[in-house]
């Protein structure tokens, strides 16, 4: 996966703790999850002028977890705009809109571990 260069905000701080229904301790452990078994699967991450995006192998397995991260996240990040849609390759998108492009939220397990975040 391509990645941009992000600084870290500190420990515990990941960017979305403002946008976040979730208590500390499940934002953290979403957080950790969407790292360790979402991110990693991307074949690319475009900075947008309001977001991010990423994009993804086309299965009927990935889809369905994209479409349920989706629908989870609308409901305790509504401030951000989540969709899944499909490329002209055939690739899915993932696009977050509204959350800052450099978000440490958006990082890849390993990644967040150097920074502390």
């Amino acid at each position: 996966m391509a990645e941009s260069g992000t600084t870290g905000s500190g420990a515990g701080s990941c960017g979305c703790e403002d946008i976040c229904s979730l208590p500390g301790d499940g934002l953290q452990e979403r957080v950790a999850m969407i790292r360790r078994e979402i991110l990693p699967l991307a074949k690319r991450r475009e900075t947008l002028a309001d977001g991010l995006a990423f994009e993804f192998d086309q299965t009927a397995a990935l889809q369905r977890t994209l479409e349920d991260l989706v629908a989870f996240e609308r409901e305790c990040c509504s401030g951000l705009t989540w969709n899944v849609s499909r490329t002209s390759q055939g690739l899915l998108r993932l696009s977050i809109q509204g959350l800052r492009p450099d978000s440490d939220f958006f990082r890849v397990a390993e990644d967040a571990e150097k920074t502390g975040c």
